[in-house]
């Protein structure tokens, strides 16, 4: 099923109210006809996607992916997105805006939308992540959900001043920022919980202005 969910993630990709941006695919060693799939389908009919491989062998997955991700990117500005994240058309616009309008902000996030499987159908959550009663006293998540706890453990929590946290996906970042950011130590770490938030706290903690805007610009699947 990973094929389907990417190329229709590819798809609202490429139907982005904003038409000028570059769409890196990487391929961290996949051993299905996956990547021969996006190529087909959207390399070569569209030069503004590209996939990049990883030849890399012994380093952690997730995190090793996300840090040679970074360190290719070319544009002023970056967006991570999963293979499975489906974006709102008007994702890349609205991030993109926002940034150009606040030269002082290094990242920006934006809520979500949640998709649960229901008979085999993936269908819209009718309350948005984040909606809580009392959003600043949890980092990204409802309350109930056990990384919230989890969390409080952290000293750097103390540093998000107003509520929730942003997402790793689905954040757009200054790409000069996330590489000095690298140079300097700050990556993810596979033996660090909650690898990506702690990136990003840690980078707050270090001066990072990171904001998000109050609207949910993408889904992720609940599973």
């Amino acid at each position: 099923m990973s094929y389907l969910y990417i190329c229709e993630t590819l798809l609202h990709i490429q139907n982005q109210t904003h038409k000028d941006f570059e769409c890196v695919i990487i391929d961290d060693r996949c051993t299905d006809s996956t990547i021969d799939l996006v190529i087909n389908q959207f390399c070569k009919r569209d030069p503004r996607f590209k996939v990049l491989v990883n030849l890399t062998t012994g380093q952690p997955q997730y995190s090793y992916v996300h840090n040679f991700a970074y360190q290719y990117a070319s544009t002023e500005y970056t967006i991570h997105l999963d293979a499975d994240d489906i974006p709102c058309d008007n994702m890349v616009e609205t991030l993109l805006s926002y940034m150009v309008n606040n030269q002082n902000v290094d990242a920006c996030g934006c809520r979500i939308n949640i998709l649960e499987l229901c008979n085999n159908l993936w269908r819209k959550q009718e309350t948005p992540y984040y909606e809580t009663s009392n959003p600043s006293q949890f980092l990204f998540h409802y309350p109930s959900r056990w990384e919230d706890e989890e969390f409080n453990v952290f000293p750097t929590y103390r540093i998000v001043k107003n509520g929730c946290m942003v997402p790793n996906q689905a954040i757009i970042f200054k790409t000069e920022k996330i590489k000095n950011l690298m140079q300097s130590g700050i990556k993810f770490y596979d033996d660090q919980p909650f690898a990506d938030y702690i990136l990003w706290l840690t980078a707050v903690a270090n001066g990072t202005v990171v904001k998000k805007i109050d609207a949910p610009l993408w889904y992720w699947r609940e599973h």
